[in-house]
């Protein structure tokens, strides 16, 4: 049994996507924009009707059961490509597809950020970012 919880608790930490109810989740400060029926249905998520409203991926630590974002920034619907997110062997998140927050840029790097999708290196226990490539449009499966 002791084994049994020592595999559990090297797994206590998730990264899964939520919706962001009654809210743009920043989506209006990106010129890189979701298609589909996230657009469409986008009023009527700020009114909360809806649960199809932007996602943001979110960090669940069961042991400290804490809950909080992985970034500041929304995920990507684009037909033939959304944001992926999954865990490598040294304990970061990759991102693939991704918005980098807007936060934390300034002058051009500001702007690229609003109009571009990422692949990126998160470091979720110390929030580092590591950009490893800048697109104009999403990867596509």
């Amino acid at each position: 049994m002791e084994r049994f919880l020592e595999h559990l608790a090297q797994w206590s930490v998730r990264v899964t996507k939520c919706f962001q109810y009654g809210s743009s989740g920043g989506l209006d400060d990106y010129e890189f924009k979701s298609d589909g029926d996230l657009s469409c249905q986008r009023s009527a998520c700020l009114a909360k009707e809806v649960r199809r409203c932007a996602e943001q991926f979110w960090l669940v630590d069961l042991r400290k059961k804490t809950i909080k974002p992985l970034l500041n920034a929304p995920t990507v619907h684009k037909e033939g490509g959304r944001s992926l997110a999954a865990w490598t062997k040294n304990n970061t998140v990759l991102l693939v597809n991704t918005l980098l927050p807007l936060d934390s840029a300034q002058g051009e790097e500001l702007q690229r950020r609003r109009r571009n999708v990422y692949v990126a290196e998160v470091n979720p226990a110390t929030g580092e970012i590591h950009q490893i490539e800048e697109r104009g449009k999403n990867l596509t499966r």
